[in-house]
């Protein structure tokens, strides 16, 4: 009775333990997406509906796709990986301006890559609220700034893994302050979430990203997607 007990607590606190790093990692994921799209922490403002902050949207996403901190894990050296990219073509494409749909196009494409069962993209449309076709072309402009390369060599990997627990570790409350709305946000605030930006753009662990030695990913899937339409809308976000 006392080992069973002993088991139940031990599970109790190792499920607290990947609640707390998991709760981190969507810290981490707010200040690297920040940095590479500064504007993303502002909330849009619509006459339609009201849009979720950044933070918000992201615990939505991996709450309802239920990604597993690896996945996570991969999605956000995704997102180093395509950095430089981003800053030179972020005019060229109104995707590629945009943190939220790259941020989730990252997580698809580390999703199918790790995951043997995975979710087709009409569900994600379900899980983001963005239509199928959005979907499908955020993925296609992901995979072109990744070179269609999703595969990482061990040795980085776990390095990566230990610079960002050792990061998680020195900067327990990292995250940004978001707001719902920026526009009701006081220019001193406005002040502060730069600062904090500025903070986490430099605190940030940077991962080995070895581009010039990558090999090729494996062979692709095919994709139960339907042919993109051309004309896909191509809103702002």
């Amino acid at each position: 009775m006392q080992n069973e007990l002993e088991t139940k607590r031990k599970q109790q606190i190792f499920q607290q333990q990947q609640k707390s790093y998991v709760s981190a990692l969507v810290d981490v994921t707010v200040q690297v997406i920040a940095s590479i799209w500064p504007n993303s922490i502002h909330t849009p403002s619509t006459g339609s509906k009201p849009i979720a902050d950044l933070n918000t949207f992201l615990h939505h996403i991996l709450k309802h796709s239920r990604t597993t901190h690896s996945t996570l894990q991969l999605a956000i050296f995704y997102l180093f990986r395509i950095r430089s990219r981003v800053q030179e073509k972020r005019n060229d494409d109104v995707y590629i301006s945009c943190g939220r749909r790259m941020f989730l196009a990252s997580l698809i494409s580390a999703h199918k890559y790790l995951q043997d069962k995975t979710y087709k993209n009409s569900a994600w449309s379900k899980v983001s609220g963005l239509n199928v076709q959005e979907i499908n072309h955020a993925e296609k402009v992901m995979l072109q700034l990744l070179d269609y390369r999703l595969f990482v060599k061990k040795d980085t990997y776990d390095q990566w893994i230990l610079m960002l627990q050792t990061h998680l570790k020195l900067n327990p409350s990292s995250s940004l302050p978001l707001n719902n709305s920026v526009s009701s946000v006081p220019i001193v605030h406005q002040k502060s979430q730069n600062i904090n930006l500025l903070r986490a753009r430099q605190s940030l662990p940077s991962p080995p990203l070895e581009d010039a030695s990558l090999p090729p990913s494996p062979i692709k899937r095919k994709s139960s997607a339907p042919p993109e339409d051309e004309r896909i809308c191509k809103k702002r976000c």
